[in-house]
């Protein structure tokens, strides 16, 4: 009995820090890993705003040709300069020569609007996703500080700079 008591004695306090150890070691490792994947998410999510604003501006571009070419050539190079600059449908329409401009390119226009404006509802929600990923990072980074300091901070930094300095696919 006395064996047993011993043994339960030394060895538990030994099991209990031990299980106390690990588990302070998971929740660093457990916050770098948090970070990490925070960094990740904010670079797709960065990348899929590049690739929108890429798309849109295609998009522009294409539509802004087509009502080029269909102006008429008597339209004050200053106006034309205006209109094809603007890239906001509701002000192109307003120009007077838009009522010469030609149905197709009028449709196109309709449908570049529909798009830029879907593009924009879904940057604010992007947005908000980067906001909620940057104030979980501040959480992180703040713990990280106060349990191993400026130096851990700075290798968190050098991995985030890494990251989001990677090309998007």
């Amino acid at each position: 009995m006395k064996k047993k008591l011993l043994l339960i004695f030394t060895v538990c306090p030994f099991f209990v820090f031990s299980l106390a150890f690990l588990a302070g070691c998971t929740e660093k490792t457990d916050q770098g890993s948090e970070l990490k994947r925070l960094f990740q998410e904010e670079k797709a999510i960065r990348c899929e705003l590049q690739s929108m604003k890429a798309g849109i501006s295609r998009e522009w571009d294409h539509t802004v040709a087509r009502l080029e070419a269909s102006l008429p050539e008597n339209m004050p190079q200053e106006e034309k300069n205006n209109m094809l600059r603007v890239r906001n449908a509701g002000l192109i329409r307003m120009f007077e020569s838009f009522e010469t401009v030609d149905d197709g390119v009028k449709q196109m226009l309709a449908e570049t609007e529909k798009k830029d404006a879907a593009m924009a509802e879904r940057v604010a929600v992007i947005k908000k996703e980067l906001m909620k990923i940057d104030s979980q990072k501040m959480a992180l980074f703040e713990k990280i500080s106060h349990k191993k300091g400026e130096e851990a901070l700075s290798s968190y930094q050098a991995i985030y700079e890494e990251i989001l300095g990677q090309a998007c696919d």
